[in-house]
């Protein structure tokens, strides 16, 4: 049914501002709608700047203003005319898109009464007999609702070749993404620049670190890659003689007296160019077994060499 003559009239003037207490302006304006850029503006709303108190004045459409959060402000305070013949001209389009919601709102509402009222009636039936619902349970009873008229589908462009189309982004969604990209600079310009000052420093570190280990008195110095026992035997080319390092290693008189009082001979026949070590008895690599389990007696082991023809071996005491 379509709405009665008393609804449409009050569509009307609700739709309709008051001219006291709102400012109309004739004059065409050539700008479009600051929210869809399709239509030509009919109002002009004070709207709230983020950040700020002031208020801007946006031109809208008025199916802009009454299918967006516009139609919550006060219209006495922030909601002008801004060309009277251009409400004219889109107020019948709103007054049938109402009209349109209100038909709907009333065919919802008419099923969902029905069904309701079978509900209740099937309940107070069924309380005595449980399975009787069975016998007239069937899908096609069930009021459905029908789905949505099929949309009419634009026929593309052959030489688009399937790419999304450009839509116009609003203005303001534009200030937005320029507000955006320029934090997003400033960002990456402060990050290079903190970066370039860590690579300068870490260079500095390093050539101060360069130059103080070269100039380093305590830096290790390298060996003559001479073995001990090479060192021990140096001569002298020309005397024949025992280097300084050489006579360092030469066995005492205290020694070689004490192992000519032990009877310590080489296998060589030499009794009197042999170097002792000493006790040997606590490292477990050459003691024998018997000894690191432990035994009755206390034996003390010396390891001697011959300097002659370099045999080792051990003594017990």
């Amino acid at each position: 049914m379509p709405p009665s003559s008393s609804s449409s009239s009050r569509l009307s003037t609700s739709l309709s501002l008051s001219s006291s207490s709102s400012t109309t302006t004739t004059s065409t304006s050539t700008t479009m709608c600051n929210f869809c850029t399709k239509q030509k503006p009919a109002l002009l709303i004070q709207l709230p700047i983020i950040g700020r108190k002031k208020r801007a004045a946006t031109p809208y459409c008025l199916t802009c203003y009454y299918t967006t959060s516009a139609v919550r402000l006060d219209k006495e305070k922030y909601v002008s005319i801004l060309d009277k013949k251009e409400q004219m001209k889109q107020l019948p389009h709103i007054q049938h898109l109402f009209s349109e919601c209100y038909l709907e709102l009333q065919q919802e509402l008419q099923q969902e009464s029905v069904r309701a009222f079978t509900k209740q009636q099937n309940s107070t039936n069924y309380k005595n007999d449980p399975l009787a619902a069975m016998l007239n349970f069937s899908s096609k009873q069930q009021t459905t609702m029908k789905g949505p008229p099929p949309l009419d589908k634009r026929e593309g462009n052959i030489n688009d070749g399937g790419f999304i189309r450009n839509i116009n982004v609003p203005e303001h969604l534009k200030k937005t993404q320029e507000e955006q990209r320029e934090i997003q600079n400033q960002q990456l310009a402060r990050m290079n620049t903190a970066a370039s000052a860590a690579r300068r420093a870490s260079r500095e570190v390093k050539t101060i670190t360069n130059t103080t280990t070269t100039t380093s008195s305590s830096k290790r110095r390298k060996g003559s890659g001479k073995s001990i026992w090479n060192l021990a035997m140096d001569t002298d080319r020309n005397t024949g003689k025992l280097s300084a390092v050489s006579e360092s290693y030469k066995m005492s008189d205290a020694d070689h007296a004490r192992l000519l009082n032990n009877n310590i001979l080489c296998t060589c026949g030499e009794d009197k160019d042999i170097r002792s070590f000493g006790n040997i008895t606590s490292r477990n690599a050459d003691v024998r077994k018997g000894e690191i389990w432990g035994t009755d007696r206390d034996e003390v082991i010396n390891r001697y060499q011959c300097n002659k023809c370099g045999r080792t071996w051990n003594e017990e005491e």
